[in-house]
């Protein structure tokens, strides 16, 4: 028996839902939050979400920022992706490709109707030093699933085996015996 088992949780928006409002089709970009406003209390990050962006950079041409604590931290200039000789973005295949990483939005600037650009920071587990990234376009940056976090995996999900009485079909479609015993699943 199926039991409403979501009256208490907090329903979280998928990935598909996340980057239709941020790169809808006919509709305004919308900006992805900044760290500090996540931090701060404005936007609440979604905990089944992770943020990947496309991050190409050039090693060569390399910025130092000076840190408020004395450090400093390389930043780099983001690139398009170039494919197979090719100097424009390929847009789907490099977001939905393996060039992904994750990503930790620091600053934007822009508009809506200039565009967005971002500074992000890869989120990278075993990073001695702290990189940055900087004019990171809009339309690199994509919500995915976090693994595991869909509806289909909670304990409470529905699953049932769906099953037709065979005397809804036609006998003309029915094409095995009653007999034969071989009556496989599709």
């Amino acid at each position: 028996m199926w039991k409403d088992a979501t009256k208490d949780k907090r329903l979280f928006k998928s990935a598909m839902a996340l980057n239709e409002i941020h790169h809808g089709v006919g509709k305004p970009p919308k900006p992805f939050p900044t760290e500090s406003e996540m931090v701060d209390g404005k936007i609440v990050k979604e905990r089944n979400a992770l943020l990947k962006c496309l991050l190409l950079y050039d090693e060569d041409k390399i910025d130092r920022r000076r840190n408020q604590d004395g450090t400093r931290t390389k930043v780099y200039p983001w690139i398009s992706h170039p494919v197979a000789g090719e100097s424009r973005l390929k847009v789907d295949d490099a977001i939905r490709g393996v060039n992904r990483v994750g990503c930790v939005i620091v600053d934007r600037s822009g508009d809506e109707t200039s565009g967005y650009k971002y500074v992000v920071t890869p989120s990278v587990e075993n990073a001695a030093h702290k990189i940055l990234v900087k004019n990171v376009p809009h339309h690199a940056i994509r919500y995915v699933d976090e693994p595991y976090t869909n509806p289909q995996y909670e304990l409470s999900a529905f699953r049932h085996t769906i099953q037709f009485p065979d005397e809804i079909f036609p006998k003309a479609w029915r094409d095995l015996d009653e007999g034969s015993g071989s009556h496989d699943e599709l």
